[in-house]
């Protein structure tokens, strides 16, 4: 009836919840902390993206056009 396959996706799938959780919860310190501006912080922001995207982060407009000039 539990084929190893079933397990390993229902473990996999609980460790992703417990992941969600622990980020929701460390974000609801922060903000009880106080440690939140409501700004964004582009450092970890890129970083996010770069994770997600597998490499792939989007260039402000004007650095290409900066890096040109001399």
């Amino acid at each position: 009836m539990n084929h190893p396959t079933v397990l390993y996706m229902l473990a996999a799938q609980k460790i992703a919840e417990d992941h969600r959780h622990a980020e929701q919860a460390r974000l609801a310190r922060q903000v009880r902390d106080g440690h939140l501006s409501g700004t964004i912080d582009s450092v970890p922001f890129r970083a996010r993206l770069t994770r997600l995207f597998g490499g792939w982060a989007p260039r402000p407009a004007n650095e290409g056009a900066a890096a040109s000039r001399p």
